[in-house]
Order: C-alpha cells, then sequence, then structure tokens
C-alpha cells in the first residue's frame, strides 16, 4: 500500500512540473521581444517604440549644413545648422506625447504616438505596429507667410504607420506609410495688371498632399554598437492647378527628392547616440516629404547630423 501511494504521489507532482514547466514557456514566449529599437527615433523618422508609463525622452536632432565645402568648413560643422530639441512623455507604456522645436522654419510641434501591437518572444505575433501623428505651427514672421495672411497658413500635419520586426539578435528593420499636409508653402510673388485693377498672388513650386514611405534598418555589431540605414522618398497626391494663366506659364514643379542615409548608432542604459549622413535636412517630417531638394547624388545634397536621446 505504501508503495503504491509513493507511486500516485510521484505521478502528482511529475504532472504539476511539467504543467508549471509549460505554463512558464507559454508566458515567456507572450512577452514582448527585447530592444528592437534603441530608442524612439531612428535618423529622420520614429520607431515603433514608446517611452514606459511614467518615463520621458530628452531629444536632440541636430543637422549640419552640405558637405560640398569640404575641409573649408569642415564639412558643413561650420556652416549654418538646422536643430530640433523636445520632449516624449510615457502617458501609458503604450501611448507617448511629445512637444518640440525646431530652427530652420520656426515649426512648433505637438505630437502623439501609440503602440498598437508589439512583437513577442514566441512569434505568434511577428510585428510590431504603431501611429505616429503630429500637428505644427510655424511661428516665422508674418511678412514670409505673404498678402493674404491668416493664422492656419502657419499650420501643418503629419500621420505616420509604423509596422517593423526584429528578425534576429542582430538585424531590426521596418517600414512606414505616411501623409503630410503643409497648409502653405513656400512661393514666388506674381503680379497680373490689366487697365482696371492688379491681381497679386504667390506660386509655389511645390503641393500642399504628399504620401510618403521609408525603409529602416539596424544591424547589431556588437553589444549595443550597430550599422544604421533608411530611405525615404514622397509622393504628390493628385494635381494641384493654378487658376490664373500666368501662374501656370511662371510655375515650376519640383517632385520632391528621395532621402537615402547611413551612419552609426550606439546607446547605454540611459542614452542612444545616433551619427549618420543624409539628404534631409528639415526635421520636421512633413517639411522633408514635401519640399525636400536636396539630391543624394551630389555633395550639395548630402548633410552630417547626429541624434540623441536622453532617457528618464
Amino acid at each position: 500500500m505504501k508503495n503504491i501511494l509513493l507511486f500516485l504521489v510521484s505521478i502528482l507532482v511529475s504532472t504539476t512540473l511539467f504543467s508549471q514547466s509549460d505554463s512558464m514557456e507559454f508566458a515567456t514566449a507572450l512577452k514582448p521581444i527585447r530592444n528592437p529599437w534603441l530608442g524612439t527615433s531612428f535618423i529622420d523618422n520614429q520607431t515603433t517604440e514608446t517611452p514606459l508609463k511614467g518615463n520621458f525622452e530628452f531629444v536632440i536632432l541636430h543637422r549640419f549644413t552640405s558637405v560640398s565645402n569640404g575641409v573649408s568648413d569642415l564639412y558643413g560643422l561650420y556652416g549654418a545648422s538646422n536643430v530640433k530639441l523636445g520632449f516624449n512623455f510615457g502617458i501609458t507604456n503604450a501611448i507617448m506625447l511629445g512637444i518640440g522645436t525646431e530652427k530652420d522654419k520656426r515649426m512648433q510641434e505637438v505630437s502623439c504616438k501609440i503602440r498598437l501591437l508589439q512583437q513577442n518572444r514566441g512569434g505568434s505575433l511577428p510585428i510590431s505596429v504603431s501611429f505616429f501623428t503630429n500637428a505644427c505651427v510655424s511661428t516665422i514672421e508674418k511678412k514670409y507667410l505673404g498678402y493674404d495672411y491668416s493664422f492656419k497658413d502657419r499650420l501643418s500635419y503629419f500621420s505616420q504607420i509604423i509596422v517593423s520586426r526584429k528578425f534576429n539578435k542582430r538585424l531590426t528593420v521596418q517600414l512606414t506609410e505616411s501623409y503630410s499636409h503643409i497648409n502653405k508653402l513656400p512661393g514666388t510673388r506674381v503680379q497680373t495688371e490689366t487697365d482696371t485693377s492688379i491681381f497679386v498672388e504667390y506660386i509655389s513650386p511645390y503641393q500642399h498632399n504628399a504620401i510618403g514611405v521609408s525603409a529602416s534598418a539596424h544591424l547589431k555589431l556588437w553589444n549595443d554598437v550597430g550599422l544604421i540605414g533608411e530611405y525615404s522618398q514622397g509622393f504628390y497626391v493628385g494635381s494641384e492647378k493654378n487658376n490664373s494663366q500666368i501662374a501656370n506659364q511662371n510655375s515650376i514643379k519640383k517632385d520632391p527628392k528621395p532621402n537615402v542615409a547611413l551612419g552609426i548608432e550606439f546607446g547605454t542604459t540611459t542614452h542612444v547616440f545616433q551619427f549618420f549622413a543624409s539628404s534631409y535636412r528639415g526635421i520636421i517630417p512633413q517639411n522633408n516629404y514635401v519640399m525636400n531638394q536636396y539630391d543624394f547624388t551630389k555633395k550639395a545634397g548630402i548633410m552630417l547630423g547626429f541624434n540623441i536621446i536622453v532617457k528618464y
């Protein structure tokens, strides 16, 4: 009888241990994948990452002038620069709110990112998906906004869907699709005179709306040091026509040029550093996707830059 009881107890203990082991493995498989990206920003785009609830980031984004002057201005380091300073705060583990200010066009930004899906370790959820959006107001002087100025001319908007996947310990890739809108575009003043009146309008070579696509990749070399690369391209939505004949004669359409960026990234527990060369100077995304005219195939279209993310 004693032997039978010992046998039954051993079966019960073994079954319990196996059940606990299976439960632990299942729980581990559902956990989020570790560190697909080191930070919330990646060169000229966002990543699927957000700060944890209650945490915040201080972000410094810096672009030098082009490398075309060579050593005379130390490949753009002594030239005019564009800078953006920002703060991001984790409302929850999946919702980020941000504010920022940019130098070139005096853009003041309010942004939000929501992580919709998060890749897990077991592979049952193979991708992460986030949605990012911003609204910006330009604080440049009124005289630069044209003869028919109203406050809405200062506004612009951007929205982006971000999909990323960490394939293994070394390689992470993401794709994005975005929509950009700028209410008032820079243009050339055109004046038409008749016997009875003078008609003035500003003709822009750009369009107000663009969709954009980008692809980004991080290849880990060792620890938290990796090679980084990105390609972005904006495309105008539909066609925008000017009403006057003179406008049609004088406007020259300028399709947005792509961005090609290559660099290196390394991080610590509290900092992320990215150093790269790219052909995007505008740090606010809608300005890049709608109006970029820097050609990466020429020295005048290549700029050195860096991003620093400080985590608190």
